[in-house]
């Protein structure tokens, strides 16, 4: 008896940290899930830095995508990291791990990516240059996520773009903003007896942008020599094609018939419905000795209106249209004298 209990003793203590070690992975997985971390998930995580400015910006919108369609994001803030502790421009974006794709199958890219404490899978990216791209390619599973970090604060960004899975990647590498049509997942088909004859484009206009009047002041009272100062905003906006305020009564423009005129319009002006486009000013404002000078810098968008006219198969109609071409900037500036 005391041999068969010596023996039974000395395998329950080999199995013990055994049990021991299945404790720990369960209480770990347990952690992560209550965390909301997944093992089959895949992380985006890193720094965006301005080279140019030597800042590391918060506020800033990346997206992440994959097959065209935005599948994660997140706003650059100050955050603790795994690599540089808490630092400014941090980011990390999460998205499923849909084909469970190993460390060595992501490593094709050529980007080197680690497993965390919950079995995850992550990439830490040292600097992101703002306004830059990054493909990650994975050769074994013919896919490929695109992250992009769009140029400039997110106060700058139209309100469209800042909703979360808004945004599609175009094939040129250009960022479309989905229509309400595209959101809700109702395809409007073409009707191939509708012809667009002839695009007539009556003339432009521009409207300012209250929240975009930027006044600066540069007071160069009792001064001995000129003061300069540099300026320096990039401001996203989005192409916008819509109908025109002159549709007659009782005439019905149907989606075929309007569809057409947008694809129209876009061949012509060579940008999509809800493209994302951006401008930077670059500018130096001055003041000579003894003035004070206000500068006012207002940002303007800039549209074209005309009218289409459409066969539908049985009769021509005018339809007409406006048009989100450009965003262009004026400045002002006044001396307001000094006492």
């Amino acid at each position: 008896m005391s041999t068969k209990y010596e023996n039974n003793s000395n395998f329950h203590h080999q199995i013990a940290p055994l049990r021991l070690l299945g404790l720990v992975s369960a209480f770990v997985i347990l952690v992560g899930l209550a965390c909301g971390v997944s093992t089959s998930q895949i992380t985006f995580t890193g720094k965006v830095v301005n080279s140019q400015t030597g800042e590391w910006p918060n506020n800033r919108l990346v997206l992440v995508f994959m097959k065209n369609e935005e599948i994660g994001r997140d706003t650059t803030k100050t955050s603790t990291t795994k690599v540089d502790g808490v630092v400014d421009g941090a980011f990390s974006v999460l998205i499923p791990n849909t084909y469970q794709l190993t460390v060595e199958q992501l490593n094709e890219s050529g980007m080197e990516f680690e497993t965390d404490e919950f079995g995850g899978k992550f990439h830490w990216f040292a600097s992101f240059e703002e306004g830059s791209t990054q493909k990650i390619l994975i050769p074994s599973k013919n896919i490929e996520y695109v992250i992009v970090v769009i140029d400039g604060d997110i106060s700058t960004l139209p309100p469209e773009l800042l909703q979360p899975g808004s945004a599609s990647l175009q094939p040129d590498g250009s960022i479309v903003v989905k229509t309400p049509d595209e959101n809700s997942g109702t395809p409007v088909s073409l009707n191939s007896e509708v012809q667009v004859s002839n695009v007539n484009i009556s003339g432009s206009e521009s409207s300012n942008l209250g929240a975009m009047t930027i006044p600066i002041s540069i007071n160069n009272c009792g001064g001995n020599s000129k003061v300069v100062q540099s300026y320096s905003r990039t401001q996203t906006f989005i192409h916008e094609i819509s109908a025109g305020s002159e549709v007659k009564v009782g005439v019905n423009i149907s989606p075929p018939i309007w569809f057409s005129v947008v694809a129209e319009l876009q061949n012509q002006y060579n940008f999509k419905q809800g493209q994302v486009d951006t401008r930077t000013l670059d500018t130096e404002l001055a003041a000579e000795p003894n003035t004070n000078v206000k500068y006012v810098i207002t940002w303007q968008e800039i549209w074209d209106y005309g009218e289409a006219d459409v066969f539908d198969g049985v009769t021509t109609m005018s339809v007409p249209f406006r048009v989100k071409k450009e965003l262009s900037y004026s400045i002002e500036s006044e001396n307001l004298g000094c006492p």
